[in-house]
């Protein structure tokens, strides 16, 4: 309203601030303070495939392809549509075997974002609806308690978890040898 004012009255500085104001405006980041993870209860089970799901996930997946690989490079506003896509799988399609492939999608981008409590709860929601997710949830929410929140007992039970369920699986070898290094860690610090 303000922009179109200033266009009305001919006060082209006043004009240029406004939009300098709004562009800031669209680019700070707007947080969803229902967040669907918190609001979905931790007992959801993955148990079908829904196609409608499927495409949102997949759309979501593309999109957030399409953002970059490299942490330095992310398209943000990308990053941000994916994020909402994955939250209208958990949405809408709760039952979805999509879920906790969602979930666990939504925590790295929140984990990008520095959003480690937001993070922490996506991880976890995913190993609570798929304790057989093939994602390393487990090590990402340990690690965010071990590094980020400083909880340390929890990041030391969710390692100890995260080695003997994820860790069993080749692909998660080295984050097998850094939650065992930080098992270690942790458990001299408790002696201490």
């Amino acid at each position: 309203m303000l922009v179109g004012y200033y266009v009305r009255t001919g006060n082209n500085t006043k004009l240029e601030w406004a939009k300098r104001e709004l562009a800031a405006l669209n680019t700070m980041p707007k947080y969803n303070y229902i967040i669907e993870a918190e609001g979905a209860p931790q007992n959801l089970k993955v148990s079908a495939s829904i196609p409608d799901a499927d495409d949102i996930y997949y759309d979501a997946l593309e999109i957030d392809k399409n953002a970059g690989t490299l942490p330095i490079l992310k398209n943000e506003n990308q990053l941000r549509l994916a994020l909402e896509k994955y939250r209208e799988v958990i949405r809408k399609h709760p039952s979805s075997d999509k879920i906790d492939d969602a979930a666990y999608k939504a925590g790295v981008i929140h984990e990008y974002f520095k959003d480690y409590s937001i993070a922490l709860l996506y991880f976890k929601r995913t190993f609570q609806w798929d304790p057989d997710t093939p994602h390393p949830a487990r090590f990402r929410a340990a690690r965010i308690l071990d590094k980020n929140l400083h909880r340390n007992a929890e990041a030391l039970q969710l390692y100890q978890q995260a080695v003997k369920i994820e860790g069993q699986f080749d692909k998660y070898r080295e984050w097998k040898e850094y939650a065992e290094k930080r098992i270690r860690d942790l458990q001299k610090l408790d002696e201490e």
